[in-house]
């Protein structure tokens, strides 16, 4: 008796421990709000500034440490959490007076920030960022998950945020610059 006792807490605590493999399921509404999120301005990027018919202006700017780009005409302008629409907008209103009417702006971002991936991958550190990213190929960028990484989920911490977060290992769960992921060992 004591023995099949022993078994069934073995198998018990095997079950248990291998639940703490699995994340929490998000709905779909979370992982919704997590795809509409628009990918911020952030120091150390590179824009590439548009200014129609005023090539003085135009040009590629960099985004300093403090989160400002310097634009002829405009002057400092903060760009940091700002989503590329926004900054076209603050610019707009900014060059808009007596030097130009009726100014056109259009902003790319031309180098964005890195991502880290830490944890058990094959290649921790710095992978470029690419417009697109998404949790499984930023893993395979990294040469994917070593032998100990989780299969299931991954921990994120956005550049806004102060923690990690967990969240499914899926394509629909977005990579955005300056995050840091990270694969948990499992353990089973």
């Amino acid at each position: 008796m004591l023995g099949l006792l022993r078994g069934a807490l073995a198998v018990s605590l095997l079950i248990a421990l291998g639940a703490c493999d699995r994340p929490v399921p998000l709905t779909e509404e979370d992982l919704l709000a997590v795809r509409s999120q628009p990918v911020l301005i952030q120091p150390g990027e590179k824009l590439r500034i548009n200014v129609f018919g005023e090539g003085n202006v135009s040009g590629d700017y960099d985004v300093d440490p403090s989160g400002f780009v310097v634009v002829p005409l405009a002057g400092r302008i903060r760009a940091e959490g700002l989503p590329k629409a926004q900054l076209e907008a603050a610019l707009t209103s900014k060059l808009r007076g007596e030097y130009l009417k009726d100014p056109k702006v259009s902003i790319e971002v031309v180098l964005y920030r890195p991502f880290y991936v830490t944890g058990e991958v094959e290649r921790v550190g710095e992978v470029p960022y690419r417009a697109g990213t998404n949790v499984v190929t930023a893993l395979a960028m990294a040469g994917g998950a070593t032998y100990r990484g989780s299969q299931n989920r991954v921990l994120i911490k956005r550049a806004q945020d102060v923690d990690f977060r967990e969240f499914p290992l899926s394509s629909l769960v977005p990579v955005y610059p300056g995050d840091v992921l990270r694969v948990p060992e499992r353990y089973f």
